[in-house]
């Protein structure tokens, strides 16, 4: 997955984390809400910025991008809460 639009430069996909857990909120997956509710699992996708021909080492180096995507199982989708 490549993002370049809206974006200084093009970001690649370079890592993936995924979370899980229980549905209470001491064992929600989740690091983050959604309309303040936590969920059983959250996915994060980390992106890098290639620059002079090459892809920032690290996606927290200066430049880089993370997206993070929290979705109910059911699909339904809120405000994201960081």
């Amino acid at each position: 997955m490549k993002i370049s639009r809206g974006l200084p430069g093009v970001y690649t996909a370079v890592q993936m984390h995924l979370h899980w857990g229980g549905l209470d909120l001491e064992t929600s997956g989740s690091e983050h809400t959604i309309d303040g509710m936590r969920y059983f699992a959250e996915v994060r996708v980390a992106q890098g910025c290639h620059q002079s021909g090459g892809l920032w080492g690290s996606p927290w180096e200066r430049g880089a991008a993370s997206h993070r995507a929290c979705r109910e199982a059911r699909g339904k989708a809120g405000q994201w809460q960081g």
